[in-house]
C-alpha cells in the first residue's frame, strides 16, 4: 500500500481481474443458464399448465424460442450488466477492446447452447429431478467429450504440407478451442502472436449456434 503502482502494474491488474472476472461468470452462465431453461420447461409442466400452451395456437418454433429466450432473460441482464466492469477494467490497461467484445460473444452463446440444451432435456423427462440431473450430466460429459479429441491421432506429415501448399486445415486444437467454451476464452484472453485465418470468438460462436438450432429442431 506504501508503494505507488506504475502503469505497469495496473496493467497487470486489470488484466488478472479480467481473467478472474471472465471465468468465474463463464462458469456460472454455462450452468445457470442450463438449469433456469430446464426448471421454467419442467415446473410448468409439473403445474400441468404447458399442455396449455400446446392446444393455443402458437407455433412449435414460436414456443420453444419463448421459452428458450425467456428463461434466460435474467441472464440476458446479468451479461449486459458486467460490460460496464470490465470496460473499467480497460482503463487500467493491458485489455483491448475487442477483447471484450470477443468475451462478450463467448458468453453469450454459451449462455444460449447451454439454455437450448436445458430446454431440449426438460421437453424429453416429465420429472423436474430427472431434467435438472441429466442437463448437468450432459454438460459434464460434454466437456469431457471436447477434452477427448486431444486422444486422437493426427499425421504431422499431412499438416507441414498442407501449410507448405498455403492451404489451412482444422488442427486438432483448432476443433477443441471452437467448442469448449474454457478453451475458446483462454485464447480470446492470451491471444496468440500471429493472425489467425478466423478468430477463434467467431469461429466458437458459429458453432454455438449451429448447436443451438440443432437443439431447436430437435425439440
Amino acid at each position: 500500500w506504501e508503494t505507488t503502482p506504475t502503469l505497469g502494474d495496473l496493467a497487470r491488474f486489470g488484466l488478472s481481474a479480467f481473467r478472474i472476472l471472465a471465468y468465474v461468470q463463464l462458469t456460472l452462465l454455462l450452468f445457470f443458464s442450463a438449469l433456469a431453461a430446464a426448471s421454467t420447461i419442467s415446473l410448468e409442466k409439473d403445474r400441468r399448465t404447458f399442455i396449455l400452451l400446446l392446444l393455443t395456437d402458437l407455433r412449435n418454433y414460436e414456443i420453444v424460442l419463448g421459452k428458450l429466450l425467456g428463461s434466460l432473460l435474467q441472464i440476458a441482464v446479468l451479461l449486459v450488466g458486467s460490460i460496464p466492469v470490465f470496460a473499467l477494467l480497460m482503463i487500467l490497461g493491458g485489455i483491448e477492446f475487442g477483447q471484450i467484445v470477443d468475451t462478450m460473444l463467448i458468453l453469450g452463446t454459451t449462455a444460449l447452447a447451454a439454455g437450448s440444451l436445458g430446454g431440449l432435456v426438460a421437453l424429453w423427462r416429465e420429472k423436474t429431478f430427472q431434467a435438472i440431473a441429466l442437463t448437468v450430466l450432459f454438460l459434464v460429459l460434454y466437456m469431457c467429450l471436447v477434452q477427448a479429441l486431444a486422444l486422437i491421432p493426427v499425421s504431422h506429415d499431412d499438416a507441414s504440407d498442407d501449410s507448405a501448399a498455403g492451404v489451412h486445415t482444422m488442427t486438432v486444437l483448432d476443433w477443441q478451442t471452437s467448442l469448449d467454451p474454457f478453451l475458446a476464452l483462454g485464447e480470446v484472453l492470451d491471444p496468440p502472436r500471429h493472425t489467425e485465418w478466423f478468430p477463434v470468438a467467431y469461429r466458437y460462436a458459429s458453432a454455438m449456434l449451429v448447436l443451438t438450432a440443432n437443439h431447436s429442431v430437435c425439440r
